[in-house]
């Protein structure tokens, strides 16, 4: 028999989330209700595959839970198949298409946990990796974790979701697979599925860049500002991870341009 009031610890994003029946709890931030605001605009607009907001109060938000498998380093087979690739590509295009309407509703006093990024296109999810989406039967059928949310452009969200499902990093890093090549066709693969220009592709490669340059320069700034959880980045190197990536993409990057256009 099912216990709907179980409490049960979730692994990944921070510590202290924990889902309880069909509801997640999970410590809230300053720039929680702006998110909520934002979930509870695309459920509005008939996204439901984004967690919807119940509750924020007393420093705990509460959402719905997202139905489906998850997974982190190493990937299972499942979410390395082809078919979870398509589906994720065209799961973020939806979200994006949706959110660029959403800028229309924006005060200007808003709070986002990274800053807004020129030019104002669509809401950046700005972690849209394997181990933040839902799977069921080799299709992407939900997205989670929506803290790192900011208005930016298409291309800068796409070229971090291309670098986490190719993954367009060192072949044998921890969170990598393939071979090189085999990274490259699932890049533009998901691409394809997205429907990104292919004129715009030519600049895929230089934003990423800027993208993880800028990752680097803020886990690096929030260490120095005390914050715990990038205290811990630090000391497992991940600083040091995405930097040698850079290198890679730098080193391979008209591979890399020519493979996706």
């Amino acid at each position: 028999m099912t216990n709907h009031n179980e409490i049960i610890a979730l692994s990944g994003g921070r510590e202290g989330i924990v889902k309880v029946g069909d509801i997640v709890m999970r410590p809230a931030n300053v720039w929680t209700p702006t998110i909520h605001q934002y979930l509870e605009y695309l459920h509005n607009h008939q996204v439901g595959f984004v967690p919807k907001p119940i509750s924020l109060q007393g420093g705990v938000e509460q959402v719905s839970y997202v139905k489906g498998e998850v997974c982190n380093y190493p990937l299972n087979v499942e979410f390395t198949a082809e078919s979870t690739l398509v589906s994720a590509a065209k799961l973020l295009r939806k979200l994006h298409d949706v959110s660029a309407s959403f800028l229309t509703q924006l005060s200007g006093n808003e709070i986002w946990m990274l800053p807004a990024i020129e030019p104002q296109e669509v809401i950046c999810h700005a972690d849209y990796a394997p181990y933040n989406v839902t799977v069921k039967n080799a299709q992407t059928i939900g997205i989670i974790d929506f803290d790192t949310c900011h208005p930016g452009s298409r291309i800068w969200d796409i070229a971090y979701a291309i670098y986490r499902w190719a993954p367009l990093n060192r072949v044998g890093a921890a969170d990598s697979f393939g071979t090189q090549q085999q990274q490259f066709v699932r890049a533009k693969i998901f691409l394809n599925a997205y429907g990104f220009s292919r004129a715009a592709r030519a600049e895929v490669v230089a934003t990423l860049v800027i993208r993880l340059q800028t990752m680097v320069a803020y886990i690096i700034r929030q260490a120095a500002n005390g914050d715990k959880a990038f205290i811990a980045n630090i000391d497992d190197g991940h600083h040091i991870h995405y930097r040698k990536d850079i290198e890679y993409i730098e080193a391979n990057a008209s591979l890399i341009t020519a493979a996706i256009s």
